[in-house]
């Protein structure tokens, strides 16, 4: 990734891999929507670390990582992460 984009973004390990996975997974989504996936990995540290540790282990399915995406910023209280 390129460094540019994390300029004056916290340096968070998990987040960081968390948004390259998004990024090789969903390279197109990642590409329309690069500030939201980039700001709900750094808000959510504890998620990417889940993403993290789910790609190594399992398969991943695109339709969990959108679904968690647009949940987490959103806020929603009743949302419900599948990863």
């Amino acid at each position: 990734m390129k460094k540019e984009i994390f300029e004056g973004i916290p340096r968070k390990e998990k987040s960081r891999q968390a948004v390259d996975i998004i990024k090789i997974h969903l390279a197109e989504y990642f590409q329309e929507n690069l500030w939201t996936v980039v700001s709900v990995c750094m808000d959510n540290e504890d998620w990417s670390e889940r993403l993290v540790k789910a790609s190594q282990v399992e398969l991943l399915h695109s339709n969990d990582i959108v679904h968690d995406i647009r949940g987490l910023r959103e806020m929603d209280e009743y949302f419900v992460p599948r990863i």
